[in-house]
């Protein structure tokens, strides 16, 4: 088992057949790089409904920065549409995985 190369079992035949099932491999790789850019939205403050009238209220809450995710890749990547997802921080780092 294996030793023959026309054997089924053995997973190529040839070199020649390896260099073939590379070019055909049509499959998502396993690290894309995507550069996003880091978007300033601003985040309208509202106010609550037992706020103390006495304190100062403006309309206008602090921007933050936002960045959006969205395309098919997404979806080849692993994340379902409406699934949820685990968000780890670190020091100039995202690490987003499927929750």
């Amino acid at each position: 088992m294996g030793c023959n190369p026309n054997d089924p079992l053995t997973k190529t035949n040839s070199s020649k057949e390896l260099i073939m099932a590379n070019a055909n491999d049509k499959s998502v790789p396993e690290v894309s790089v995507r550069t996003l850019s880091v978007a300033r939205k601003h985040r309208r403050w509202v106010c609550p409904v037992n706020y103390p009238h006495h304190l100062p209220y403006g309309n206008d809450g602090p921007d933050v920065p936002a960045i959006r995710l969205m395309g098919q890749w997404l979806e080849r990547a692993g994340f379902e549409m409406e699934s949820q997802v685990r968000v780890e921080v670190q020091k100039g780092k995202l690490v987003i995985t499927p929750a």
